[in-house]
């Protein structure tokens, strides 16, 4: 029986196998810490990710400038160094920018403050995970999941994208 230490999984089944909330979203921060937020802020979540799948989640990025922007700043980063307060209360220079100016911080709190990531559309169960979840842009677990994704995930502090991997 071969046993698979955290460090060596495929990191994009490590993302989607956190616990989420419908109305926050996941991000991979300058930390190598994936955070689960919830709809008030709050982590609820967390995997402390190794350099080499940092890297492997930067290589699998199909645009060449955000490909570069995650390897540079993911370069000698390793999650397995972050202590617990950090990891549980990450500093604001942490957390993800707005995935556009009009929408202000993507701080979870502020976002909750100003009712964004509400969604009101029931999701639909007959989609499958697919090609549409790729480049979707999102706010909220719950917008990628109208659509048949898996959840709404930030790598560093670049666009939100819905995550179809299963």
């Amino acid at each position: 029986m071969l046993i698979v230490s955290t460090s060596q999984k495929d990191p994009a089944e490590i993302i989607s196998n956190l616990q989420s909330h419908p109305d926050g979203f996941t991000h991979v921060g300058d930390d190598g810490i994936a955070r689960s937020f919830d709809a008030k802020g709050k982590v609820i979540d967390f995997a402390r990710l190794s350099n080499d799948q940092l890297t492997a989640l930067a290589k699998r990025s199909s645009n060449a400038e955000d490909r570069d922007y995650l390897l540079g700043g993911w370069d000698g980063v390793d999650g397995w160094s972050v202590g617990l307060d950090q990891i549980w209360n990450p500093p604001r220079h942490l957390l993800p920018h707005p995935p556009d100016s009009e929408a202000g911080s993507m701080d979870p709190t502020a976002m909750a403050a100003r009712g964004i990531g509400k969604s009101k559309r029931k999701p639909s169960s007959l989609k499958t995970r697919g090609p549409e979840c790729y480049g979707h842009t999102c706010l909220t677990n719950q917008e990628c999941q109208n659509i048949g994704c898996l959840n709404c995930v930030s790598l560093r502090k670049k666009r939100t994208y819905c995550n179809p991997i299963p």
